[in-house]
């Protein structure tokens, strides 16, 4: 499902928004992961 390009500046604002995600959802993981972790690794 790939849009055309309509603007030259869309595609560069949507790629950010989307690499902005990704980063958000690895770093939220990570913490979630971390914190977990040592949640449960507590006596």
């Amino acid at each position: 499902m790939k849009k055309k390009r309509v603007k030259a500046n869309e595609p560069d604002k949507v790629g950010l928004i989307r690499v902005l995600l990704e980063l958000g959802k690895s770093v939220l993981s990570g913490i979630v992961r971390a914190v977990v972790t040592e949640w449960l690794h507590r006596p």
